[in-house]
């Protein structure tokens, strides 16, 4: 189906306007490639490759793996008998590490979480008398 070109109609003719022959030549060049217009056209910025396929597939990975840890606990099992779970690749993991802790988050739990961490790493520790006596449930003197 042939391309309806909207500038050939809405400009004067050539012999009306003659600096427009540029873009009446532009607009023709557009139409018959089966584009509209004769605006640059930006190429939409390609978005980030999701590697879902990989993910699935480590997550399944995972779930195989906490079976397995299922198994040996009601078998009876040392947990120090388990194979070694198998390692996530780096560029997978888009959780975000926390400065402070090292611990691993999704982008909301860490904007949540890294400034607590940052005030609690900051504290600091009581003298090792006050821990004990503070401790739940522990009798009073």
């Amino acid at each position: 189906r042939k391309v309806y070109n909207t500038t050939e109609h809405r400009l004067p003719d050539a012999s009306e306007a003659p600096e427009l022959a540029e873009v009446r030549r532009k607009a023709a060049q557009a139409a018959r490639r089966g584009e509209v217009g004769i605006g640059e056209t930006k190429k939409p910025a390609q978005p980030p490759k999701n590697n879902w396929r990989i993910k699935s597939e480590a997550f399944r990975a995972a779930m195989k793996d906490a079976q397995i840890v299922q198994k040996f606990q009601k078998e009876g099992r040392s947990l120090s008998e388990l194979p070694p779970p198998k390692a996530v690749a780096q560029e997978l993991d888009d959780r975000v590490p926390c400065p402070h802790c090292g611990r691993r988050f999704g982008q909301q739990q860490a904007e949540r979480h890294i400034p607590h961490c940052a005030g609690a790493k900051a504290r600091p520790k009581p003298p090792p008398g006050i821990a004990k006596a503070k401790a739940k449930g522990a009798p009073r003197r």
